[in-house]
């Protein structure tokens, strides 16, 4: 069946108030989820991570470019900006356990998945 897509376009929504300009990819993995977001020229430093009432909000700001004082930038092919992106993650998302790295330019993010609970319930029949 074909659902994962709509699956995870509802339960991955992007609740950002300002548009990104780069795209992200959201992967659903067996055990896992993984969130990759463009963070060019970032350090750890420039990013925020948090997460309130299962919104998990990425806060990118600007990066300051080491540029010497005469140095003028005359073309750039990527926006340095302050932004936020909100995801409304899934009820299977284990919260306490998220990590992030930053890599190659990308913030990744990798969110545990919460293991189902197999409770037997036995129910009297009257």
């Amino acid at each position: 069946m074909y659902l994962f897509p709509l699956m995870l376009s509802q339960l991955f929504h992007d609740t950002s108030v300002n548009q990104r300009r780069e795209g992200y990819q959201v992967i659903d993995l067996d055990e896992e989820f993984k969130i990759k977001v463009p963070a060019l020229g970032c350090k750890m430093t420039d990013l925020e991570v948090e997460v309130t009432d299962h919104i998990l909000t990425i806060i990118t700001k600007a990066p300051q470019l080491d540029l010497p004082d005469n140095a003028k930038v005359v073309w750039q092919e990527f926006i340095l900006d302050n932004s936020k992106l909100s995801f409304n993650l899934p009820n299977n998302a284990n919260v306490e356990e998220i990590k992030a790295i930053l890599e190659k330019g990308q913030l990744i993010l990798t969110i545990p998945k919460l293991k189902p609970s197999k409770r037997l319930v036995d129910i009297d029949i009257a």
